[in-house]
């Protein structure tokens, strides 16, 4: 596994994101995601992500 990880904002949906990425890196790819989200802002709450992988639209 290298160093990079190459992901893809596909788009907004209300108040979610969807991402693409390689099958083998779906898992460390939500990892930084949920990561960069949770420390998206210093808010008095902590900000709870969920992240859900999927091969296609329906599976999510």
């Amino acid at each position: 596994m290298s160093g990079e990880l190459l992901v893809e904002t596909i788009f907004p949906v209300h108040d979610q994101f969807v991402f693409k990425a390689d099958e083998g890196d779906a898992g460390r790819a939500a990892g930084v995601i949920r990561e960069v989200m949770e420390r998206f802002a210093d808010l008095r709450v902590p900000l709870a992500v969920d992240v859900t992988i999927g091969r296609h639209w329906g599976e999510i």
